[in-house]
């Protein structure tokens, strides 16, 4: 699991839509043979576009998720199938 500040993970996601190179970094996981690859956010735009690319690109689905504690949260997750 990968998990960073809102911050950190805003700039990841906004170089992986804008980066040849970033971008390439869930094709390269499907290349090699990553049999299922998932990514959670609250809904942030950058990873919404991000997910979009995929969905186009890939075998992937945006899951609305719901966690609830002392506090309710939403979000989604991106689920890519390597078929």
């Amino acid at each position: 699991y990968l998990t960073l500040p809102p911050d950190r993970l805003k700039a990841l996601l906004v170089l992986m839509q804008e980066s040849e190179a970033a971008d390439g970094l869930i094709a390269r996981a499907v290349d090699a043979g990553c049999g299922q690859i998932l990514l959670s956010d609250p809904g942030r735009p950058p990873f919404l576009a991000v997910a979009e690319a995929c969905v186009d690109d890939f075998y992937a689905e945006l899951l609305p998720v719901e966690a609830c504690s002392q506090r309710h949260h939403r979000g989604f997750v991106l689920r890519l199938e390597n078929r």
